[in-house]
C-alpha cells in the first residue's frame, strides 16, 4: 500500500526550481529578441533616411536637368531665330 511507483519523482521545491530556471531562460530569450528587433528597427530607420535623401537628390537632379534642357532649347531656338530676324530686317 505504501509502495511508490517506479520512475523518477520530484517534489514541489524541484518543480519551483525548474519553473524559475525556465522563466530565466525565457526572459533571456525575450531580451535577445528585443535587442534583435531594436537593431532591425534601427536599420530600417537608417534605410528610410537614406531613401529620403536619395529622393531629395533625385528631385534636385531632375530640376537641374529640366532647367538645362530648357536653356538648351532656348539657345537652339535663338540660334535659328536670330538669323531669320536678321534676314527679315535686311531684306526690307
Amino acid at each position: 500500500m505504501g509502495e511508490e511507483p517506479p520512475g523518477y519523482t520530484i517534489g514541489i521545491p524541484e518543480v519551483y526550481a525548474e519553473i524559475r530556471g525556465l522563466s530565466t531562460q525565457l526572459t533571456a530569450y525575450i531580451n535577445r529578441q528585443d535587442l534583435a528587433m531594436n537593431s532591425v528597427q534601427h536599420n530600417l530607420r537608417e534605410a528610410q533616411r537614406d531613401i529620403e535623401e536619395l529622393r531629395a537628390r533625385l528631385d534636385a537632379e531632375q530640376a537641374r536637368r529640366t532647367t538645362t534642357n530648357r536653356q538648351v532649347a532656348l539657345a537652339i531656338l535663338t540660334s535659328f531665330a536670330l538669323p531669320i530676324l536678321v534676314w527679315f530686317l535686311t531684306t526690307k
